[in-house]
């Protein structure tokens, strides 16, 4: 990830992210320039300079009656993450409180693109076992996007997880193996080997994510889908090999 998809991840726009990293690299610099080199009309520059100045990221200097702006140290994105961090936690218990109602209800969410992988992955990552069905399809999406990150932030979580896949084929599939340490158990199943989507499943939840040009996936949270889904997969689970 280059320093613009990582502002970008942060939450700034493409051209909040140029003025500010025009600015992070050239220093000082007046609204004209500013427009001149980055491409963005001068009255487009000036609204997206106040927003940066209300976020902290940018400061405004006032030299010889002139106007000058300049980006404030790549530490304050730091400084804004737990400042939010703390807003969030302060109604952490009021919020938790309005969810109780709606916890035992059957629900369903679609997410879109590699975004929405992403947040599928961080719920799935909450859970205390994890059991899914790896797809052939969409291996090099998830060999880019999906694997190392996940597998990273499972093993520091302790997450035990039990991978059941169709019959080894390429190298990237033979390093999905059992591993103690990295608490995973892997079998095949000569069945699976033309599945192409994934199914995840944990916390009386199921995540169903099919990989396309744009990937999507489904969370059903739903306590009896869960538990046939889980019964099938042990079914399943019985029959494969080591």
């Amino acid at each position: 990830m280059n320093n613009k998809e990582a502002l970008m991840e942060f939450g700034l726009n493409e051209k909040e992210t140029k003025v500010y990293l025009f600015l992070l690299e050239r220093g000082l610099n007046n609204a004209q320039e500013i427009s001149k080199q980055t491409g963005i009309i001068r009255q487009t520059v000036y609204e997206l300079l106040n927003k940066l100045e209300h976020m902290g990221l940018v400061c405004e200097i006032n030299q010889n009656k002139k106007t000058f702006f300049e980006a404030s140290k790549p530490d304050k994105l730091i400084s804004l993450i737990e400042e939010k961090k703390k807003i969030i936690d302060s109604v952490m218990p009021s919020l938790s409180e309005l969810g109780k109602g709606i916890a035992s209800r059957s629900n369903a969410k679609l997410f879109r693109g590699i975004k929405g992988i992403k947040a599928i992955n961080e719920e799935v990552l909450k859970s205390k076992e994890i059991k899914t069905i790896l797809p052939k399809f969409g291996e090099d999406f998830m060999k880019e996007f999906y694997v190392g990150n996940f597998s990273i932030k499972r093993i520091e979580k302790k997450i035990p997880i039990k991978i059941l896949r169709g019959e080894i084929e390429t190298e990237f599939q033979k390093s999905i193996d059992t591993d103690k340490k990295a608490f995973r158990e892997v079998k095949f199943l000569k069945d699976l080997s033309e599945i192409k989507t994934q199914y995840i499943i944990y916390e009386n939840s199921l995540a169903v994510i099919s990989f396309h040009e744009e990937p999507f996936g489904v969370i059903i949270e739903d306590e009896f889908v869960y538990h046939s889904i889980n019964l099938f997969f042990d079914l399943l689970w019985h029959l494969a090999k080591n």
